[in-house]
């Protein structure tokens, strides 16, 4: 399983200064990582957070880390995409109790009183 969603945009993030630099012998290495993470990112765009989304914008735009990569439009299109509430909403803890949701413990009993 490949990372989250959200380390991607952390990898970004940490990565933007070394991807604006101008070393030529570094440039092929760099454009190669630059287009596999705006790859991953299209892919999972509907299940990144607002705040992960405007992190990307940012350096998607002019003078961003992440704007030369031929992916670009693409994952500005991705990016706007509204994503599906469904998609980002983990079981309420309510669900434990109303049955969707079985926890089993091996080997317990439940005590009787009498």
């Amino acid at each position: 399983m490949g990372p989250t969603r959200e380390q991607i945009v952390k990898l970004v993030v940490a990565l933007a200064p070394t991807l604006q630099t101008n070393v030529a012998e570094a440039r092929a290495g760099r454009m190669k990582l630059v287009e596999r993470v705006c790859s991953q990112l299209v892919a999972r765009a509907l299940e990144l957070s607002e705040e992960s989304r405007a992190v990307l914008r940012g350096h998607l735009a002019d003078g961003g880390a992440l704007v030369e990569s031929s992916k670009r439009s693409e994952l500005l299109a991705a990016l706007a995409k509204r994503p599906d509430k469904k998609r980002l909403r983990s079981p309420s803890p309510g669900a434990l109790h109303q049955g969707h949701l079985k926890i089993y413990k091996v080997g317990a009993k439940k005590k009787r009183k009498r």
